[in-house]
């Protein structure tokens, strides 16, 4: 086929060639361009995905857990979930290329979209699960905190503060010692009877276990005062006794079936005196001192008879003391390591029974609470700091 019509067909050909090619081209272009639209749309959707889990402040979460509850699984759990969540918040995808590219790339873009939008679902359930560990970490703390003050009031109840304040009242002559004594036991029973609170969200309870930290420290260091008055009243009612008894001794007059009066010798009252403060030391003077006295007062035995009788009951005395003494320390060693024990929330079982190894375990355990002290101590300033800062993280209690 040839001449002019074939001409013309084959020109037709080819212009409905490039007609074709062109529509083509521009349907790739308008697909093209829907595609990176939504590429985009997906993208942004993507960043505000992240900044919603950016708001969840999650990091702040498990510095909390970390002090409150260690090693704990749902904040592993977490911590698991938040890395998956950093790394889709990273991701992009090229919004360049042909139709084919731009659908793959669309595809993954909009896969990553619901995945992220899942996982912010589990992340905020997790992140309330952590927050819930944590008050009931709290919880815990606050009830061992509980069990000291209970622990401190036993203590408090068995010194018989009233029996103590009405002997200071008569031994103590400074007025504002007396006052301040009195003062002392009015706060170290308020402190006995203070609640804690165990209800409200994690700020509420690092409160509430702040408070109450403060409270029994205070408590077991009234508690420490008041013993030192006691002691004090002690001392000062024993030299009263001794004072008294001296007083008696040097004015009363010894006199004999003659009624001839006489003082006592010179050597005989100085072993007596001797013998009295060493008796009344060792609380034990009430129970020998008529069979003493009668020996002074005894005029049918001579002067260095006298002596003689005092100073052997004054050695047989120091005797017992020196063979008690052994027994009285060690006991005193083990209620020291029993109390450091409690205190460190261990066993007091098979104590040492030589006083070397008593010591040395003492001064262990002494060791061990001045760490705890000094960790609790830490984990107070953390806590004010996060406090101070502005940290609230809300979650109330089912």
């Amino acid at each position: 086929m040839s001449g002019p019509k074939y001409s013309n067909a084959r020109i037709e050909e080819q212009r409905l060639r490039r007609l074709m090619k062109q529509i083509e081209e521009n349907l790739e272009k308008e697909r093209c361009k829907v595609l990176v639209s939504s590429i985009h749309s997906s993208q942004a959707e993507l960043k505000r995905i992240s900044a919603s889990f950016s708001s969840l402040d999650c990091a702040e979460v498990l510095d909390m857990a970390d002090k409150i509850i260690p090693d704990n699984s749902v904040s592993s759990m977490l911590r698991g979930q938040i890395k998956l969540a950093e790394r889709l918040s990273a991701a992009s995808v090229s919004a360049n290329g042909n139709s084919a590219k731009l659908s793959q790339a669309l595809r993954e873009i909009e896969n990553r979209v619901r995945e992220f939008t899942n996982l912010m679902q589990v992340i905020k359930e997790t992140k309330d699960g952590v927050i819930k560990e944590c008050e009931n970490g709290l919880n815990a703390m606050i009830y061992k905190q509980e069990d000291e003050q209970r622990r401190l009031s036993s203590i408090y109840a068995s010194l018989n503060c009233d029996a103590i304040a009405e002997k200071a009242k008569e031994l103590i002559p400074d007025n504002k010692e007396y006052s301040l004594f009195m003062e002392q036991i009015k706060r170290a029973w308020e402190l006995s009877t203070y609640s804690a609170i165990h209800k409200g969200d994690t700020t509420v309870l690092m409160k509430s276990l702040a408070d109450i930290e403060s409270s029994v420290s205070e408590f077991a260091y009234l508690l420490s005062l008041i013993k030192e008055t006691k002691v004090k009243v002690k001392h000062e009612g024993d030299k009263a006794f001794v004072d008294k008894k001296e007083n008696n001794f040097k004015t009363r007059e010894w006199t004999t079936e003659s009624v001839v009066k006489s003082r006592v010798n010179a050597r005989v009252q100085e072993i007596y005196q001797q013998l009295l403060e060493f008796l009344v030391a060792r609380g034990a003077f009430e129970k020998t001192q008529s069979e003493i006295e009668k020996i002074v007062s005894n005029h049918q035995i001579d002067d260095q008879y006298k002596i003689e009788l005092l100073s052997t009951r004054l050695s047989a005395a120091k005797v017992e003391a020196n063979a008690s003494a052994g027994f009285f320390e060690r006991d005193s060693l083990r209620r020291e390591c029993v109390i450091l024990c409690s205190m460190l929330e261990k066993d007091a079982v098979n104590l040492p029974d030589s006083s070397d190894q008593l010591n040395a375990m003492l001064a262990k355990l002494q060791e061990e609470l001045k760490q705890k002290t000094m960790a609790e101590y830490v984990a107070d300033c953390m806590s004010e700091v996060m406090e101070d800062s502005g940290y609230n993280i809300v979650m109330q209690l089912n």
